[in-house]
């Protein structure tokens, strides 16, 4: 069997887009008209427009006579409400001028543009433990089929694991979930709990994540998406502003039960879901989605940065000292248990500004582990360090409209 990449299209493509129905005025008020501010606003109420933003600056550096300097992003159903509106604010101010689109890189709008998202399947890296099992390969290619056939209006097809695979999650079932009690956050164990309460894990059977995503959806909102895997980290993280967590379906390999370099099934089931399942922790999941809509490749990847050191791998630290884990990739793995708890490695408090710059190693037991007293705190951080990034527009999720609201008129390439 070929090692080939294998990439998946589906029948949708990132099409650019230019926001249409926003307007961006710019406008000066000059500083001995009191109360003309409060015309152009009225001016906007009375035509039935919301405005979404306002800034405002000095016209002039050297002359601060020449009054302020505005600009509204406001929404525009019709184009006569717009008209209007600038007759009225010329009469006010003498003129106004309508800006153009500002360029941002591509990000989904509504929630069926992540169904349009390209996957593949990776070639298997040499140092991987399956890279040498052919029929290892061949399943893998195999589920990235099932994913690549999955969209988010259908519910999750059942999936067949075989002995092997079974076999494999009943050892890794077995080994973790007694240490839970002792090292995991409350958050993490009381939706675990609930899981096993409800059938949805079992020690006997793989989960199936069509059950998974009916529990999931009906605590949080977060939704799973069967992916082989994502092409860029860019649409993984743009996927967490709809809420929703892109999810492998296959088993890690039946030598190495205790750690897996990659995700798999047990991953994102066991370590996850009850996080995911947990409304503070859905919400700063979500924080780091938004915050990567329309950023930077220099941002994405400080936002990869930040994913990994919270969501993967984050500890919870109380006053005396005491260790909790609610990262995805320490509960579903032993060797991580045991090395993260351990006094080997570094331990500081999450300052975003600073994980920013650190790039983890996916394939190893890290060496520094970063940690907060509680997921308020984490996410109030999330938000500070997000008002920082370099975007022309702030986004927000309509979750009645399954949509991104955008505070600017933009448009992609």
């Amino acid at each position: 069997l070929t090692r080939a990449l294998f990439r998946f299209m589906s029948s949708a493509t990132k099409a650019p887009f230019e926001i249409t129905d926003m307007a961006a005025l710019m406008f000066t008020l000059q500083k001995n008209t009191p109360g003309s501010l409060n015309q152009v606003l009225q001016t906007i109420l009375d035509n039935n427009l919301n405005l979404v933003h306002i800034e405002s600056r000095p016209a002039s550096l050297i002359d601060a006579d020449k009054g302020f300097t505005f600009i509204v992003d406001i929404e525009t159903p019709n184009n006569n409400s717009l008209e209007n509106v600038c007759k009225k604010i010329k009469k006010v101010c003498g003129d106004v001028t309508v800006l153009g689109s500002l360029e941002v890189p591509w990000f989904p709008r509504r929630f069926s543009d992540i169904d349009g998202m390209q996957q593949l399947v990776r070639p298997l890296h040499h140092d991987h433990p399956g890279s040498m099992d052919p029929n290892y390969w061949a399943r893998r290619q195999e589920f990235g089929i099932i994913a690549k056939n999955c969209v988010l209006s259908q519910e999750i097809p059942r999936i067949q694991y075989t002995s092997d695979e079974t076999t494999t999650w009943q050892t890794v079932y077995h080994a973790l979930s007694p240490l839970y009690k002792k090292i995991a956050c409350n958050e993490f164990l009381l939706n675990f709990k609930e899981m096993e309460k409800k059938g949805i894990i079992t020690e006997n059977d793989v989960p199936q994540l069509a059950e998974v995503n009916k529990y999931l959806m009906g605590k949080t909102g977060f939704q799973l998406k069967p992916i082989s895997a994502m092409e860029k980290d860019r649409d993984f993280l743009n996927c967490l502003a709809f809420r929703v967590f892109p999810t492998t379906l296959h088993m890690r390999h039946h030598s190495h039960p205790y750690f897996s370099i990659d995700p798999d099934i047990a991953h994102e089931v066991i370590g996850h879901v009850p996080m995911l399942a947990d409304p503070e922790f859905a919400e700063f999941v979500q924080e780091i989605g938004l915050a990567s809509l329309g950023a930077t490749e220099e941002d994405i990847q400080k936002l990869m940065n930040l994913y990994f050191y919270s969501i993967e791998i984050g500890l919870i630290m109380n006053s005396e000292g005491d260790r909790k884990v609610y990262g995805a990739r320490i509960l579903s793995s032993v060797d991580e248990i045991h090395h993260a708890l351990s006094i080997h490695p570094e331990l500081r408090h999450f300052d975003p500004f600073q994980a920013c710059n650190v790039k983890y190693h996916r394939k190893d037991l890290q060496g520094l582990y970063w940690f907060c007293s509680d997921f308020r705190e984490a996410k109030g951080l999330m938000q500070r360090y997000a008002s920082t990034l370099q975007k022309p527009f702030n986004a927000t999720y309509d979750r009645v409209q399954k949509s991104i609201k955008v505070s600017h008129k933009v448009k992609s390439w």
